[in-house]
């Protein structure tokens, strides 16, 4: 009976240091206003307001205009824009103040993580509170980080010239990213809460969390195309598709294109 459950319900240590409770307390805030940037993003995909702002001023770009002179400035930037020529065109100034806001903030929070990120770090560092072993996994969070703001701008251009929105497959890649760098985020934060743990080794455990993240990660890569592509405006209805459950656009050879794909 002892060996079977040994080899059922297998347990061991595995050796850790204790940290602090600022540095353990500040990656979790940490992960929570990367989750908070997520759903700002969100809000400003479905508002409409990505597009608002047409430059990419790290510092500068921290203040919103202060007077009517500056708003002018912005707003005229805004009207050179494709969407405002295709879909926004005679847009009052209070409508453009609206998506300047949400696209401002999501920036703006992105800098706010920034210096919540490097003014504790360096504190931290100072005190020899951050051994070599969480240096390297900060050293991928500001990594990560900075591809995620990267590709955040390469998304917006590609709605500046020609298009009047934001590529689809640009904007599910940010997405994507922004993802991968909460997981990372988290899983350095669970380890450092927690550097001794108990492994259950449990094979059908294991796999079926990887079968489940492996779904998660192509619903939401799925799901970041389609609101980039408004593919939903196409078919609005649920559970079925305009009354089909396989619409015959799918079982049209012709329409798989690489020119459909790539400009949907």
């Amino acid at each position: 009976m002892e060996a079977v459950l040994e080899t059922t319900d297998a347990k061991k240590s595995v050796p850790g240091k204790r940290y602090p409770a600022p540095v353990r307390w500040w990656l979790l805030l940490g992960v929570v206003m990367v989750i908070g940037q997520v759903v700002i993003g969100g809000i400003t995909r479905l508002t409409e307001s990505g597009l608002s702002i047409t430059e990419w001023e790290v510092i500068s770009g921290t203040l919103p205009p202060l007077n009517a002179e500056q708003w002018d400035t912005e707003f005229a930037k805004y009207r050179a824009t494709p969407q405002y020529a295709k879909i926004n065109a005679g847009m009052s100034m209070s409508e453009f103040k609206f998506i300047y806001f949400w696209e401002w903030f999501h920036r703006v929070w992105a800098r706010t993580m920034g210096l919540a990120f490097a003014i504790p770090f360096m504190i931290f560092w100072r005190k020899g509170w951050i051994d070599r072993s969480l240096m390297k996994r900060l050293g991928m969070v500001i990594l990560l980080a900075v591809v995620v703001a990267s590709f955040g701008w390469i998304m917006v251009a590609s709605g500046l010239v020609d298009r009047p929105w934001v590529d689809a497959y640009k904007l599910t890649m940010h997405l994507s990213l922004a993802c991968i760098l909460y997981g990372y985020l988290l899983w350095t934060t669970f380890t450092v809460w927690q550097p001794i743990t108990q492994v259950f080794n449990n094979r059908s455990l294991k796999k079926w969390a990887w079968a489940i993240t492996l779904v998660l990660a192509i619903q939401i890569i799925l799901g970041g195309v389609m609101g980039g592509a408004r593919a939903a405006l196409v078919f609005p209805t649920w559970p079925d598709l305009n009354g089909m459950f396989l619409p015959a656009v799918l079982t049209d050879g012709s329409m798989w294109t690489v020119e459909n794909i790539v400009e949907y």
